[in-house]
């Protein structure tokens, strides 16, 4: 920010999941996916916003 002063792109490319069949995939496992695969993204865009 301090060289460019904005922002004009945000790329939100983080990801994750495992190959667990629904029935052995815990509640942990799962709120730990959804907690990257969208949360991540919110929150970063949350930051970035401010510069646009």
């Amino acid at each position: 920010m301090e060289e460019f002063g904005h922002v004009d792109i945000l790329v939100n490319n983080a990801g994750y999941g495992e190959m667990v069949p629904i029935e052995d995939t815990t509640d942990e496992h799962f709120e730990g996916t959804m907690s990257l695969n969208l949360f991540a993204a919110f929150r970063h865009f949350r930051e970035a916003v401010q510069h646009f």
